[in-house]
């Protein structure tokens, strides 16, 4: 079957209820990121084209902006009164919106919860309420270099053995490090998610206003990448491109070093596999990646909530993510499919997806996690604080912020 007979199927059986809500003629205003090239902005183009076809007479402005002025304008945009109809938004930023009562929550009964990686659809969840649809999706897995770690490690005890046993300070190989940057700070941060969530811990308790950064499951993510540091020198870590000169044996990353490491280090024997878990736990990692959403003051949110629910779709939302954005689907459907073509690399990326848990839904996580979590990992990396001090602290300085 085509895409476009694909498409004229799918909506007209599973949203073409929306698309009656909207009045002939119609015109929606969608905000979304520069696509990277020509080939991205075409497959943009045929996404509109097709779903324009679909919802006869009505129209889908497709105003694209470069990512790092997005925000920036799009504040500008609510401040006036001129916020378009929908928008991707970055997925920390939903509940900020929420909370300010720019959004229009998804409409009751209109998608299909088990059609999406639940990871993604709960940065959506604020409150217990759905305000946007995910559209793409990121997260971290661990690299690993085979000809210095021949089986991945599955568990934090096994990752301290491979650890013990690759790391040789005469050769300056270590044992563990990222793609760039330092372990504290906000990338840091956001990264540590991922051993947070294969702790099995969590770092907030919305529902109950709690802070958890002092449960032990927390504390035992932080005092392992302290561990990890009697085997990982930052001097060989943090020298340039470590992992790729085969010095540091495994790395917490996400897909975006793939196409790096193939064209630029076509020697190196790499694989990747699911971030370690703690023993008794599942496994876990954090997630990125970019939602859309309805804005309050549109006057055509059921055509709005038609196109995004469109771009969720198996077949378009693998165009859009893929093709357009440079990122991973959102829909279960695809998860395993021909597009994949048999990469590895890209399999388990998409298996790992499926333990991706949310980061944190309340107004000011990014401060939060850049300012006092990253603050608290360097404290406890650099041997200021014990992993349980830097985060007690750093819990005292988050009740205070949220008033909780």
């Amino acid at each position: 079957m085509s895409f476009k007979r694909f498409v004229v199927l799918a909506v007209s059986l599973v949203f073409g209820a929306i698309l009656t809500t909207a009045a002939f003629g119609a015109s929606i205003d969608f905000w979304i990121y520069e696509p990277a090239g020509p080939a991205g902005e075409a497959a943009l183009e045929q996404l509109k084209a097709d779903f324009e076809a679909l919802s006869t007479g009505n129209t889908v402005n497709i105003i694209p902006i470069p990512k790092g002025d997005f925000n920036t304008k799009l504040n500008i945009a609510i401040a006036v009164g001129e916020a378009p109809d929908a928008s991707y938004l970055d997925q920390p930023l939903v509940a900020e919106f929420a909370e300010d009562g720019l959004l229009d929550p998804v409409p009751e009964g209109r998608i299909d919860e088990s059609i999406f990686y639940q990871g993604a659809l709960n940065t959506n969840r604020v409150g217990g309420v759905l305000y946007g649809l995910p559209l793409t999706q990121t997260c971290t897995a661990i690299y690993y270099n085979k000809d210095l770690v021949s089986d991945p490690p599955e568990t934090w005890d096994e990752l301290i053995q491979v650890a013990k046993e690759v790391y040789d300070p005469d050769k300056q190989i270590a044992a563990f490090g990222f793609s760039w940057g330092h372990y504290g700070g906000g990338w840091g941060a956001w990264l540590w998610h991922s051993f947070v969530a294969a702790s099995g811990g969590q770092l907030l308790d919305e529902e109950n206003q709690v802070v958890s950064f002092t449960e032990q499951p927390v504390i035992d993510a932080l005092q392992l990448w302290v561990d990890l540091l009697a085997y990982s020198p930052f001097e060989v870590i943090e020298s340039e491109n470590s992992f790729q000169t085969g010095h540091v044996a495994m790395m917490i990353s996400g897909p975006w070093e793939i196409e790096g490491l193939r064209e630029s280090w076509p020697e190196l024997n790499w694989g990747v596999a699911l971030i370690p878990r703690k023993a008794e736990a599942d496994f876990g990692t954090n997630i990125g990646g970019d939602n859309g959403v309805v804005y309050a003051a549109s006057e055509n949110k059921g055509l709005a909530w038609a196109w995004l629910k469109f771009l969720t779709l198996a077949e378009s939302n693998l165009v859009l993510s893929r093709d357009v954005m440079g990122n991973f689907p959102i829909n279960l459907t695809v998860a395993k499919g021909e597009w994949i073509g048999g990469d590895e690399a890209l399999a388990a990326f998409m298996e790992q997806m499926k333990y991706a848990q949310a980061r944190p839904r309340v107004k000011g996580w990014l401060k939060i996690n850049d300012e006092i979590l990253g603050a608290a990992l360097s404290e406890a990396l650099g041997g200021e604080k014990t992993p349980a001090e830097a985060l007690n602290d750093a819990a005292e300085k988050v009740n205070q912020l949220l008033g909780w």
